[in-house]
């Protein structure tokens, strides 16, 4: 939700999925009203990396932009 910068808007949390490529990495797929709003801001690409302890579980979200740098 934050790399999707969301304001007022309601994104459903199956619009935000994470699924295996098939090498076994964990990539995030979009759907929906989060998929219009990655279009609107521009997103072209994002990398997520997860780590998990225990009952913990953490995941960090990169989003490339389409003309950034």
């Amino acid at each position: 939700m934050k790399v999707l910068r969301v304001d007022d808007e309601a994104i459903p949390w199956q619009a935000i999925g994470v699924r295996s490529d098939a090498s076994g990495r964990p990539r995030i797929e979009l759907s929906g009203v989060a998929e219009a709003l990655a279009e609107q801001r521009r997103i072209e690409a994002l990398d997520v990396s997860l780590t998990h302890e225990g009952p913990f579980a953490a995941a960090v979200v990169v989003a490339g932009m389409r003309g950034s740098r």
